[in-house]
């Protein structure tokens, strides 16, 4: 099994977006209590914490992760969500859904449940058709991945959303560039820099591939899905 690396500055410029994305709950001026599905420590969810100190943010995992940042750990499954009809005002979710692919349309069941109406769900997730990403994923497992997890396709992972949300934003991200910070990560110190600055060529490559030619969309490694209860 290969050893989970990454190259911090590589991983700060192409997970930029993605990583800050949770502030898109914000658009609810009313926001002041959030979810974070499968969390693990709650650190996607806590981002909005950034803009807005004063929210409550929680986090449900099999697994909690406590590190002392004011974060409510509950322990328990994403299909069947511990809390009341209603009880929060804006969800976000991080390359979770694929560890339950089975039952993702349950789980997005659950998130409509406990959310507000005109909630945001905020949603991060590995796209099952890059190529790149699948052949690391079969010959380069880490300690990072579970057996049972399965990327889907994009449309497979929207779909389940698509019936109890409004899709507000669909991003398509990395095609060429998903896996340059594990690659650099281990480059010997005097290529980092060159290999760094290959890196960020890549990253605006897709950038550029993902914008102006939308048949690339269905290859990307991760999606950014924002929704809004109904």
């Amino acid at each position: 099994m290969t050893r989970w690396e990454v190259d911090g500055p590589t991983n700060k410029l192409l997970w930029k977006r993605l990583g800050k994305a949770s502030h898109l709950l914000l658009k609810n001026p009313g926001l002041s209590r959030v979810l974070d599905l499968g969390g693990g420590s709650g650190w996607f969810a806590n981002k909005v914490r950034e803009k807005k100190p004063s929210v409550e943010v929680h986090s449900i995992d099999l697994s909690p992760e406590d590190r002392g940042d004011g974060v409510i750990h509950t322990k328990g499954d994403i299909l069947n969500l511990p809390f009341d009809d209603e009880y929060f005002d804006g969800m976000t979710a991080h390359a979770v859904l694929h560890h339950v692919p089975d039952d993702i349309p349950r789980a997005v069941e659950e998130a409509y449940r406990v959310l507000k109406p005109g909630s945001f769900f905020v949603i991060e997730e590995p796209g099952g058709d890059n190529l790149i990403a699948k052949f690391a994923r079969k010959f380069f497992p880490t300690e990072k991945h579970d057996p049972g997890e399965r990327p889907l396709s994009i449309n497979d992972m929207v779909g389940p959303i698509k019936k109890r949300f409004e899709i507000l934003k669909v991003e398509h991200h990395f095609l060429m560039s998903y896996l340059c910070p594990h690659v650099v990560a281990r480059v010997p110190k005097l290529l980092k820099r060159p290999a760094r600055g290959c890196a960020k060529v890549l990253y605006r490559c897709d950038f550029f591939l993902l914008k102006y030619l939308p048949w690339t969309r269905r290859y990307c490694a991760y999606v950014l899905v924002v929704g809004r209860r109904y």
